[in-house]
C-alpha cells in the first residue's frame, strides 16, 4: 500500500497555488505549495472547474451541447493548440487558439480513483444521487475530462498531434489508447460527469462577457486577449484607421456640400448635416439633450465666397421662430 501511494505521489505536479483565502489574505501574497494526495485543495486545483462552476448554468450561451471536435479538425478551423494546466480553460477556443489540458498521469491509475476520488465511508452520495460531496464533484469533473479526450483523439493523426503537443504521457502507444477508450462506458453519462462537459468547445469571447456580467463587472475577462496596450493597438489598428478615414471622408463631403451654391439654400441637407454633428457632440459630451441652446458651434455655417459666418435660425413648421444664433462677421 505504501508503495502504491509513493507511486501516485510521484505522478503529481511539483507545486500548485494555494487558494485558501484566509492564509493568502494574512500573508498578502500567493502561496505555492507542494501537492498532497490527502489534501483535497491540491486535487481541486488540478481537477476542479474553478470559475466555470459559477457559470455552469449559463454555458449554453458560450457553447453547444455536443462533443468537441477532434484535434485534427481544430487545426482545420485555424486554431493553434495551446497547452494549459487549468481545468476551467480546457476546451476554451477563439478564432486562432484552442486550449487543451494534458491528461495527468495519475488519472490513468485505477488506484487513484478508488483511493482519492471515491466517496468516503458513510457518505450520502451513494444513497442520494442528487447530492455530491467534494470527492464526488472531483470524480465527475475528472470523468468528464477523460470523456472529452475520447472525442479529441479519434484517429491516429489526432493521437500524433496530442503527442506532439504533450497532451498524453510519453509511455502511451496508439494501441494502449484504443483499449483505454474501449473501456470507457460512454452510454450512461447522465449524472456521472460534470455539467460543464455536457458542452464541447466554449467561446472565449462569450465567456469574457458572462464572467463580466456575473461578477457585476468586477472582473472584465475570463481569458485576456492582450497583456500589453501596444499589442492591443496593433491588432485593432486596421479597423480603427478605416473607421477614422471613413468618418473623415463623410464629414468632409457634407461640409463641401454646404459650401457649394447648389446645396447652400437647401434646408433639408443643412438639417441632416446638423443632426449628424449634434449626435456626435451629444455622445462625446454625454448630454441627454441636443439643441441650439447647448451646442451653438454646430449651428454655424461658413460661406466659401466671402469668409463670413451666418447664423442659423431654427423654425417650426408654422413659421414661428424657436431660436437663433446671431450672425458674425469673419475676420478674414
Amino acid at each position: 500500500m505504501l508503495k502504491i501511494e509513493k507511486h501516485l505521489d510521484s505522478l503529481l505536479p511539483a507545486s500548485y497555488f494555494a487558494k485558501h483565502a484566509a492564509l493568502r489574505d494574512a500573508l498578502q501574497k500567493d502561496i505555492i505549495s507542494p501537492p498532497k494526495l490527502d489534501a483535497e485543495e491540491s486535487l481541486n486545483a488540478d481537477l476542479g472547474q474553478g470559475r466555470l462552476h459559477e457559470l455552469v448554468d449559463r454555458l449554453w450561451i458560450a457553447g453547444k451541447p455536443k462533443s468537441p471536435n477532434a484535434l485534427h479538425f481544430q487545426r482545420v478551423l485555424g486554431g493553434d493548440i495551446i497547452v494549459v494546466e487549468s481545468m476551467d480553460l480546457h476546451l476554451v477556443c477563439s478564432h486562432t487558439q484552442f486550449y487543451a489540458k494534458p491528461i495527468p498521469p495519475f488519472l490513468l491509475e485505477p488506484a487513484f480513483w478508488t483511493r482519492h476520488l471515491s466517496c468516503r465511508d458513510g457518505c450520502d452520495c451513494s444513497d442520494n444521487p442528487s447530492r455530491s460531496c467534494s470527492r464526488r464533484t472531483l470524480w465527475k469533473s475528472a470523468l468528464g475530462f477523460l470523456y472529452s479526450y475520447r472525442a479529441l483523439i479519434r484517429h491516429e493523426s489526432d493521437f500524433r498531434l496530442a503527442q506532439d503537443n504533450y497532451l498524453l504521457p510519453e509511455h502511451i502507444e496508439w494501441a494502449d489508447w484504443k483499449r483505454f477508450v474501449a473501456e470507457l462506458n460512454t452510454k450512461h453519462t447522465d449524472g456521472q460527469i460534470h455539467e460543464r462537459f455536457m458542452y464541447g468547445e466554449l467561446r472565449r469571447g462569450r465567456l469574457n462577457k458572462l464572467l463580466s456580467i456575473r461578477s457585476n463587472f468586477r472582473e472584465s475577462t475570463y481569458v485576456p486577449r492582450w497583456y500589453r496596450h501596444g499589442k492591443s493597438f496593433r491588432d485593432n489598428f486596421a479597423w480603427l484607421a478605416s473607421a477614422t478615414v471613413y468618418i473623415a471622408i463623410v464629414l468632409t463631403a457634407m461640409q463641401l456640400g454646404l459650401a457649394t451654391k447648389a446645396l447652400e439654400e437647401k434646408r433639408s441637407f443643412s438639417l441632416r448635416f446638423i443632426r449628424v454633428h449634434c449626435l456626435r457632440h451629444r455622445r462625446a459630451l454625454g448630454r441627454g439633450r441636443c439643441d441650439h441652446r447647448t451646442l451653438h458651434p454646430i449651428f454655424l455655417r461658413f460661406k466659401a465666397c466671402d469668409g463670413t459666418v451666418t447664423g442659423y435660425r431654427k423654425e417650426s413648421r408654422n413659421g414661428k421662430t424657436l431660436g437663433s444664433v446671431p450672425s458674425l462677421r469673419g475676420t478674414g
